[in-house]
């Protein structure tokens, strides 16, 4: 049975250094290792999304 999924929302100032790695892994986990994208995904814009 699959996991139920719990959406949080947060301004990037409010993450806390742990939100914020936790975040940052699972954006790494999918693009990078998943979809074998080599693409810088820390790239300047995520401040403002």
């Amino acid at each position: 049975m699959p996991s139920e999924i719990a959406w949080q929302w947060s301004r990037f100032a409010d993450l806390t250094p742990h939100a914020l790695y936790a975040a940052l892994r699972v954006r790494s986990e999918v693009f990078v290792v998943e979809q074998h994208c080599a693409f810088l995904d820390i790239d300047g814009a995520d401040q403002e999304a």
